[in-house]
């Protein structure tokens, strides 16, 4: 079926019943293929009932009901046949619907027709209609159909058989009589109750993954300032669907990946991920651009992974910057703590030492990076590190000069590396600048073995100070 096309699927008849008794409803099955370009479909069933008609809806529901479901009980009625909706009947109905069909274009052009596309148009007016055409109906269908005519004339020889024997007949009159009443009585009700059309909505629906990357630019972090972010998928139609998430207060790597669940099939969509700082400046954004929205990967689509273009904070008079994160030995390694998790280092110049005794920072003695190695190298002077002077094997806990790299992306200890001996005289760390022809230079200082301080020196926290906002 194609979009924007209408097509009949078929005819549910009326349950089965016994003396006007409903039995267990069936399933009747109706297939249709959905349009590449559709999410959706409307199901509709017209039939006999409530204001307002459609007739392109429920003219052959309206025939159909007249036929069965009065005009033929009333015609067993008159003959004292009793009338039930059993298997056979459902079959014989079923079996000559084609035919009845027929009969709704004349139906259309007489009083049934009239009824339904008049001014005020109600039920009472279609049932009266119905009522003034039931035997012309009747007949057509009789006269168009031999299998409903052999139907209704078995029915009447079996209750010809039980006329024979008198007091039984009776029996059998009333029992056919009261039973064709109680039918036409419970589709009246029912018709009461009901609206003439129905609708359902089928929906076609997937889950959809979508995987947003940081801007390649960036050593795969996602931009410092962002504090939060959006990913909102649009369809081609305007529908709108969003999510919202939260970054890490620290350093944060690697895609992050949503799946929205239960979105509708068909058309095309495009995503849209945007990251904005606390003050709601874009940090960033991306969009993976025009995609069918079909599933590639059994119900769900996975679409295309695409990176963002990250926007650097302009240097302005009113730029600030403020604390993010700072480095602390957790469980034995490097790792960043946020800003709401430990306090902004708080020593100045005054607090420097230089005494021998103790465990005492005396300098701060340099600072190097290679951003695209995402290296970040210091050096300081500090007594109590239990580090060899260089060219010696003894432990010293005087002051000494060492120094340390390790990674600026979310865990630091990967890229550690340290010194391994001290100093006497303050050395000084540098990176070979990364270039086309040496695109992987080495940012690792590596004088001496390996090894971490066994003692952290007194006050020797380091903090990393990131562009925070505008």
């Amino acid at each position: 079926m194609k979009l924007g096309e209408t097509s009949t699927l078929g005819v549910v008849s009326a349950v089965d019943t016994i003396m006007a008794v409903p039995l267990p409803a069936s399933w009747s099955a109706y297939s249709f293929a959905f349009d590449p370009g559709a999410s959706r479909a409307v199901l509709s069933f017209g039939g006999l009932g409530q204001a307002p008609f459609d007739w392109d809806l429920d003219a052959e529901g309206i025939v159909l009901t007249g036929v069965f479901n009065f005009a033929t009980p009333a015609l067993f009625i008159a003959l004292g046949v009793a009338f039930d909706q059993s298997s056979g009947w459902s079959d014989t109905a079923k079996a000559v619907v084609p035919k009845i069909l027929s009969l709704v274009e004349s139906a259309a052009n007489g009083p049934v027709g009239e009824a339904m596309v008049g001014d005020d148009p109600s039920l009472e007016d279609v049932l009266s209609a119905i009522a003034n055409v039931a035997a012309s109906l009747l007949t057509a269908a009789l006269t168009g159909s031999e299998q409903l005519a052999a139907y209704i004339t078995i029915a009447v020889g079996e209750s010809a058989a039980e006329e024979a024997t008198p007091f039984l007949g009776w029996i059998a009159l009333a029992i056919g009589a009261a039973a064709d009443v109680a039918s036409m009585v419970e589709t009246s009700v029912e018709v009461a109750a009901s609206p003439a059309t129905m609708a359902i909505d089928v929906l076609r629906t997937m889950d959809v993954l979508v995987t947003v990357e940081p801007d390649p630019r960036h050593q795969d972090q996602w931009p410092d300032t962002a504090t939060r972010y959006s990913i909102a998928i649009t369809y081609a139609d305007g529908t709108l669907y969003a999510y919202d998430g939260t970054m890490s207060p620290t350093t944060q790597q690697g895609p992050i990946a949503r799946t929205f669940p239960g979105l509708p099939a068909g058309g095309s969509l495009s995503v849209l991920a945007c990251f904005y700082s606390a003050t709601d400046w874009v940090a960033g954004k991306g969009t993976s651009g025009s995609v069918a929205a079909e599933p590639d990967r059994g119900s769900t689509l996975a679409v295309p992974p695409f990176a963002i273009v990250e926007n650097l904070v302009p240097l302005t008079a009113s730029t600030t910057y403020n604390f993010k994160q700072k480095l602390v030995d957790s469980g034995g390694g490097r790792a960043w703590a946020g800003a709401g998790a430990v306090a902004a280092p708080s020593a100045t110049v005054s607090d420097l030492d230089a005494s021998d005794v103790g465990d005492n920072l005396w300098q701060l003695a340099g600072l190097a990076l290679n951003e695209p190695a995402s290296s970040l190298g210091y050096v300081w002077a500090a007594s109590g590190q239990g580090v060899p002077l260089v060219d010696t094997d003894e432990p010293y806990r005087g002051q000494e000069f060492t120094f340390q790299n390790v990674n600026d992306e979310a865990v630091p200890e990967s890229g550690l590396r340290f010194s391994g001996v001290g100093y006497t005289a303050k050395p000084c760390i540098a990176y070979p600048p990364a270039s086309a022809a040496n695109p992987s230079a080495s940012s690792t200082p590596t004088p001496g073995p390996p090894a971490r301080p066994s003692t952290p020196a007194k006050g020797r926290g380091r903090a990393c100070c990131r562009t925070r906002s505008r």
